[in-house]
């Protein structure tokens, strides 16, 4: 995340450092940087609007509960945001595979209280 914040920072988007201070003024409630848009019990819906583009990320929980899914939606609004998520996609399902088996490794998902 540093390596890309110096990259697009210059470029007028959104930083890390910037979507977390936005969070700690009282803004929108957020997961590490990202905005939670919906919460369900098996089901967490994440992510962030800029000017080129509007990220999702869904993470569910199998009914079971021993899994979880990531799914993410990108709607591109420019040619910057077409041409920004060709260049990041590889390394994005890499950041979100890591973050998955890191959850894993932690001993997420663990049984949600009804």
């Amino acid at each position: 995340m540093a390596l890309r914040d110096g990259l697009v920072g210059g470029l007028g988007l959104k930083t890390a450092s910037a979507l977390r201070a936005a969070g700690t003024r009282g803004g929108a409630p957020r997961i590490g940087f990202f905005r939670i848009y919906e919460t369900h019990a098996d089901e967490v819906v994440l992510g962030e609007d800029d000017r080129h583009l509007d990220f999702r990320v869904s993470v569910m929980r199998s009914v079971a509960g021993d899994s979880l899914t990531a799914v993410t939606v990108v709607h591109c609004h420019n040619l910057f945001g077409r041409n920004y998520i060709r260049l990041i996609a590889p390394f994005h399902r890499l950041v979100v595979r890591s973050a998955l088996e890191r959850a894993a490794r932690s001993g997420w998902p663990t049984e949600v209280a009804a």
